[in-house]
């Protein structure tokens, strides 16, 4: 492995072509259309430095039938992945070079191993190729075959377009961004897996270039452009025609650290702190981890003006906020090193209280104005809690008083008694500093550091709540989970985001829950008491989910059977020797057989070991009935595969097969909930989720820090309650 052979065929003096050098970066993969005396496709994967390279004479297909012969050539430097042009008559390969594709791939198996073996498998990422392929070594040492493995991508049509990509660099493959938010949290996460940035004090800004044109949106899309043109020539000046995305932050920086009133009231000179690159060149970097994305960012920001910069990293958390405290710096930001843009991973510890409140009213005094009247969204509903008067200077006042001129209101919009108020409508928000919430919800000490319209007032609500949805939640900090640590508050703050999503599965059906008050650890079940039907639990309103929050609960479980609808379910349960594509095989399986009874199926993650699959069924089934169709669909496919799969509740009979257990849809027998958490280690989530995901996601895959890239406004279940009935 290496570039002698490579350079041995070339005259560097006649051919453009890069001469190269050895790196020790991996990840990167290309194609080029080759026009030579043949026409090829040349497929180069980035491995220890160079590009290993294939000639795919037909060109790769999506047609998992088809093998198409790839032959093994030299390995080619890693500059030349972007190599476009003429190479001259009489040299090696001489004829017309286009690059055709060019992104990310990641190998599925140990690449040294599949090298000797002749087996590559690996994923691509690309602009015109995705998913999963593979390469198979044939007798001759340099003929491999290039084969799409079965996955979302396989049977898309091929590519017979043989333009170059490059010209695709002038836009970017999104234009709308979901910013990725950080989350309150209890303590600074730990390990090596962590990284820790200054929390700034700014407004929230992504960058979008393109066609050498920048603009500037704030978290609700709002254009600024025109307001930090300062900025946005800077941003078009330096990056020139190229098309990228940045999400950072917009701040003026007095006395070495950011200031939010002085940004607010325009006194200084703005700056732009970038800490995330999105995309570049028409690449979408989101699914990147987060320190590729932070490599290629600070690579880009090398020698950038003075008012652009990259925001640093460390890895010592507990130093870095003992430095932002001392400092007088608002927090710190912790980050999961491997994630990508889509994970909920982003926590933010703060040194002192410090969030948005939409401003209801305000008073005045000698007609200034002495406090304003705040309030927060609790279930859907503005609550007031609180005022502030420090901080408003009679500066502040003016400005304060021209921006309530159009938006007086002759009564509040909340439900509170209060004299001498002049009432606003609720679409300003202020950012307020606070000591304490104090136990009936309310802050104390508090002290106004500007007002904020870079994000919509119907989004705020409280950061460090003593109480969501009018129900308290006591000891919000209190750790439940330890690896990786969660804290009570951000299980009722993930409850409070699934709970319309999670309602329809638990509404007007008895439930069970597994309370957690001193830990993941220390767990036990609160179940429904058998023939009593006064004491059955029921949830059917999001303040019912805050309530078994704030009594501990974690799990929600609920009675297949009962209920106005009813569902059965099947729990694959496998063998711990078995491989993860055994139970996806025995998943379809399974579909298969229900389908067979012209019944739909749904699929979720358990958050454990194996996959749910959920059939909703039409009410005219006795329970016992029920019970025994679920067993016989369970005997059924055991039969059909007994080397495969078993229906039999025998630990000894399961060795090597996936248990099929059926016994959920007994009698008082329940299930977790769709969307509920797992109280086990990770934090995993049993998440419904389309069959076209099933190749994607293991059981376990999605936790309480990731969830936010899988979870939809509406269920993944669609027509889930007019199935089958």
């Amino acid at each position: 492995m290496g570039l002698t052979a490579y350079r041995k065929k070339r005259d560097f003096s006649l051919t453009s072509e890069p001469y190269g050098s050895i790196k020790g970066k991996q990840g990167m993969f290309s194609v080029q259309y080759h026009e030579a005396r043949r026409t090829h496709y040349d497929l180069r994967l980035e491995y220890n430095g160079v590009l290993l390279s294939w000639a795919v004479p037909k060109g790769p297909s999506f047609d998992t039938k088809l093998k198409r012969l790839a032959v093994k050539v030299e390995d080619h430097p890693v500059e030349y992945a972007d190599f476009e042009g003429e190479i001259p008559k009489g040299q090696y390969g001489g004829g017309k070079v286009t690059l055709w594709d060019k992104g990310v791939y990641a190998p599925n198996v140990d690449f040294k191993k599949g090298l000797k073996e002749g087996s590559l498998k690996f994923t691509l990422f690309g602009e015109r190729l995705k998913g999963s392929w593979a390469l198979v070594k044939m007798a001759d040492k340099d003929n491999w075959l290039l084969i799409k493995e079965k996955d979302e991508f396989a049977g898309m049509p091929e590519i017979t377009d043989t333009s170059s990509i490059v010209n695709k660099y002038s836009t970017n493959p999104f234009t709308s961004v979901d910013l990725k938010q950080a989350i309150a949290g209890a303590d600074i996460p730990t390990g090596k897996d962590w990284i820790y940035e200054i929390k700034y004090d700014g407004y929230r800004v992504t960058a979008v270039l393109e066609q050498g044109t920048t603009n500037l949106f704030t978290r609700n899309r709002n254009n600024i452009t025109e307001k930090f043109n300062f900025i946005s020539e800077a941003l078009t000046k330096f990056i020139g025609n190229r098309a990228a995305i940045f999400d950072g932050e917009m701040v003026v920086i007095n006395d070495g650290k950011t200031d939010f009133s002085a940004l607010q009231h325009s006194s200084g000179e703005p700056c732009y702190i970038i800490f995330d690159l999105l995309a570049l060149d028409g690449e979408d970097l989101r699914p990147l981890p987060l320190t590729e994305r932070k490599k290629r960012l600070k690579n880009l920001l090398k020698n950038a003006p003075a008012m652009l910069i990259y925001s640093e990293s460390y890895n010592d958390g507990g130093a870095l906020f003992n430095a932002a405290k001392d400092f007088g710096l608002e927090g710190i930001v912790c980050k999961k090193a491997t994630a990508s843009y889509f994970d909920k991973d982003w926590l933010k510890i703060k040194c002192r209280n410090r969030q948005e409140f939409v401003i209801i009213g305000y008073t005045d005094e000698k007609k200034e104005i002495s406090s304003l009247l705040l309030g927060v969204y609790r279930d859907g509903k503005l609550t007031y809690v609180g005022k502030v008067g420090t901080g408003i200077s009679e500066k502040t006042a003016k400005l304060l008083k021209k921006e309530f001129a159009d938006i007086g209101l002759d009564k509040p919009t909340i439900d509170i008694q209060k004299k001498d108020v002049h009432w606003l409508k609720p679409v300003l928000m202020a950012e307020v500093e606070f000591a304490e919430w104090t136990s009936s919800g309310k802050i104390r000490q508090a002290s106004f550091k500007g007002l904020r319209n870079d994000k919509s007032a119907t989004t705020v609500k409280n950061e460090h709540p003593s109480a969501i949805f009018s129900i308290t939640i006591s000891n919000p900090q209190k750790i439940v989970f330890s690896q990786p640590k969660v804290s009570k508050m951000q299980i009722a703050e993930y409850y409070e985001e699934v709970a319309p999503l999670m309602l329809p599965y638990l509404a007007d059906r008895p439930i069970s829950v597994m309370r957690c008050n001193n830990g993941i650890e220390n767990s036990f079940y609160k179940k429904h008491p058998t023939g009593d039907k006064s004491k059955l639990i029921y949830i059917n309103t999001v303040s019912d989910i805050m309530q078994e929050v704030q009594l501990g609960t974690v799990e929600f479980h609920v009675m297949c059977y009962a209920g106005p609808t009813r569902f059965m379910v099947f729990d694959l349960d496998p063998d711990e020797n078995l491989s993860l594509s055994a139970v996806r095989q025995g998943a379809l399986d399974l579909k298969k057989v229900l389908s067979s009874f012209d019944l739909k199926s749904f699929v979720k993650l358990s958050g454990g070991k194996g996959y749910h699959i959920i059939v909703p069924l039409s009410n005219d089934m006795s329970q016992e009935e029920f019970s025994a169709f679920a067993h016989s669909v369970a005997d059924l496919l055991s039969t059909k595969f007994p080397d495969k799969y078993t229906a039999n509740i025998k630990k000894d009979k399961r060795k090597g097969k996936i248990f099929i257990d059926w016994q959920r849809n007994g009698s008082g027998a329940t299930t977790v909930a769709p969307y509920s958490l797992r109280a086990r280690n990770g934090a995993t989530i049993s998440l419904p989720i389309p069959w076209a995901d099933l190749n994607a996601l293991a059981p376990n895959d999605i936790n309480i820090f990731n969830i936010n890239e899988k979870l939809n406004k509406r269920t993944p279940w669609v027509g889930f309650w007019n199935a089958n009935h």
